[in-house]
């Protein structure tokens, strides 16, 4: 029997699905718009028996200004410096690695990854040697 104009009566596990959606979903979206972190991969601050400073950096490319946590760590994960900042758009901020141990930088952001540009950069006595970015 065809039901030409008439709406399909509501099924109870059809209801039960509607309501289960209707209550995950907003916590998926909202997962999402949590937390996010940038890491370079870890890399050596020594190179040819010379130590190294190693920087970490990041620029805010986003509209309005968003807080970061820089942190710098070893390479057993350890935290060796750690700040927060508010950074303006089109601006950046750096931690420094003071204690000669650092192997990699963690950037915490409150918003989308892709709004900013980060990495660790590797200086000596005669300037900028590498860099390695953050994903």
């Amino acid at each position: 029997m065809q039901r030409s104009g008439l709406v399909e009566p509501l099924r109870p596990l059809r209801v039960f699905r509607m309501l289960v959606l209707a209550i995950v979903l907003p916590g998926a979206t909202a997962a999402h718009a949590g937390t996010s972190i940038l890491a370079t991969a870890p890399a050596s601050a020594v190179v040819g028996g010379t130590q190294q400073q190693m920087w970490c950096n990041l620029v805010n490319l986003d509209t309005s200004a968003q807080t970061v946590t820089t942190s710098v760590l070893d390479f057993d994960g350890k935290l060796l410096a750690v700040t927060q900042d508010t950074v303006e758009p089109n601006q950046g901020t750096y931690l420094p690695d003071g204690s000669g141990q650092g192997a990699w930088c963690k950037f915490t952001v409150n918003t989308s990854p892709k709004k900013f540009r980060a990495m660790a950069i590797y200086s000596g006595a005669h300037g900028y040697t590498a860099s390695v970015p953050a994903q």
